[in-house]
Protein backbone atom coordinates (compact mmCIF):
# COMPACT_ATOMS: atom_id res chain seq x y z
CA UNK A 1 0.00 0.00 0.00
CA UNK A 2 1.34 2.99 -0.78
CA UNK A 3 1.19 6.28 1.24
CA UNK A 4 0.73 10.33 0.23
CA UNK A 5 3.01 12.59 1.19
CA UNK A 6 2.89 16.44 0.70
CA UNK A 7 6.71 17.39 2.16
CA UNK A 8 8.36 18.73 -0.52
CA UNK A 9 12.09 17.49 -1.55
CA UNK A 10 13.51 20.68 -1.94
CA UNK A 11 13.01 24.06 0.20
CA UNK A 12 15.32 26.54 -1.81
CA UNK A 13 15.03 27.69 -5.18
CA UNK A 14 17.94 25.61 -7.60
CA UNK A 15 20.10 27.27 -10.12
CA UNK A 16 19.95 25.34 -13.59
CA UNK A 17 23.57 24.22 -15.35
CA UNK A 18 23.22 27.70 -17.12
CA UNK A 19 23.65 29.60 -13.81
CA UNK A 20 20.27 31.03 -13.94
CA UNK A 21 17.51 31.05 -11.23
CA UNK A 22 15.21 28.02 -12.12
CA UNK A 23 11.49 28.48 -12.72
CA UNK A 24 8.81 26.43 -10.58
CA UNK A 25 6.21 25.37 -12.53
CA UNK A 26 3.13 23.18 -12.45
CA UNK A 27 2.37 19.89 -14.16
CA UNK A 28 -1.09 19.55 -15.68
CA UNK A 29 -0.63 15.55 -17.50
CA UNK A 30 -2.10 13.04 -15.44
CA UNK A 31 0.85 10.95 -14.26
CA UNK A 32 1.90 13.83 -12.34
CA UNK A 33 -1.16 16.41 -12.04
CA UNK A 34 0.05 19.51 -9.58
CA UNK A 35 3.36 18.22 -9.01
CA UNK A 36 5.96 21.10 -8.86
CA UNK A 37 9.30 21.24 -10.84
CA UNK A 38 11.83 23.45 -11.83
CA UNK A 39 13.61 23.80 -15.19
CA UNK A 40 15.35 26.62 -17.22
CA UNK A 41 14.63 30.24 -16.67
CA UNK A 42 15.65 30.55 -20.21
CA UNK A 43 14.22 29.13 -23.26
CA UNK A 44 16.88 29.72 -25.89
CA UNK A 45 19.83 28.74 -24.06
CA UNK A 46 19.46 25.02 -24.45
CA UNK A 47 19.92 23.97 -20.83
CA UNK A 48 18.04 20.49 -19.65
CA UNK A 49 17.80 21.11 -16.24
CA UNK A 50 14.77 19.62 -14.57
CA UNK A 51 14.41 18.40 -10.83
CA UNK A 52 10.66 17.35 -9.58
CA UNK A 53 10.15 19.91 -6.51
CA UNK A 54 7.20 17.41 -5.38
CA UNK A 55 7.38 14.06 -4.33
CA UNK A 56 5.19 11.38 -6.65
CA UNK A 57 1.86 11.02 -5.92
CA UNK A 58 0.45 8.32 -4.30
CA UNK A 59 -1.20 5.64 -6.36
CA UNK A 60 -4.53 6.81 -5.38
CA UNK A 61 -4.43 9.88 -6.03
CA UNK A 62 -3.15 8.79 -9.43
CA UNK A 63 -6.29 7.74 -9.91
CA UNK A 64 -9.18 9.90 -8.63
CA UNK A 65 -7.34 13.62 -8.82
CA UNK A 66 -8.20 13.51 -12.52
CA UNK A 67 -11.44 12.06 -12.54
CA UNK A 68 -12.36 14.90 -9.66
CA UNK A 69 -10.44 17.57 -11.84
CA UNK A 70 -12.94 16.23 -15.49
CA UNK A 71 -16.44 16.48 -13.00
CA UNK A 72 -15.17 20.05 -11.83
CA UNK A 73 -14.42 21.29 -15.64
CA UNK A 74 -17.90 19.61 -16.50
CA UNK A 75 -20.16 21.06 -13.38
CA UNK A 76 -18.56 24.65 -14.41
CA UNK A 77 -19.14 24.28 -17.81
CA UNK A 78 -23.11 23.24 -17.04
CA UNK A 79 -22.97 26.28 -14.77
CA UNK A 80 -21.34 29.03 -16.99
CA UNK A 81 -24.14 27.63 -19.16
CA UNK A 82 -27.22 28.39 -16.68
CA UNK A 83 -25.77 31.80 -16.39
CA UNK A 84 -26.02 32.54 -19.82
CA UNK A 85 -29.74 31.00 -19.36
CA UNK A 86 -30.55 33.33 -16.85
CA UNK A 87 -29.10 36.24 -18.73
CA UNK A 88 -31.44 35.37 -21.75
CA UNK A 89 -34.58 35.07 -19.35
CA UNK A 90 -34.20 38.41 -17.92
CA UNK A 91 -34.01 40.13 -20.97
CA UNK A 92 -36.81 38.01 -22.28
CA UNK A 93 -38.74 39.16 -19.07
CA UNK A 94 -37.62 42.95 -19.54
CA UNK A 95 -38.87 42.37 -22.79
CA UNK A 96 -42.28 41.07 -21.72
CA UNK A 97 -42.87 43.71 -19.03
CA UNK A 98 -42.04 46.42 -21.79
CA UNK A 99 -44.67 45.08 -24.15
CA UNK A 100 -47.06 44.97 -21.04
CA UNK A 101 -46.60 48.40 -20.49
CA UNK A 102 -47.16 49.69 -23.80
Amino acid sequence: MSSCSGTSHLTETPFCYCGKVARLRTSWKDANLRRRFFNCSSTASGCDFFYWRDPPMCNTALLVIPGLLRKLNQIENELSNMKKKVKILYFLLLISWLYILL
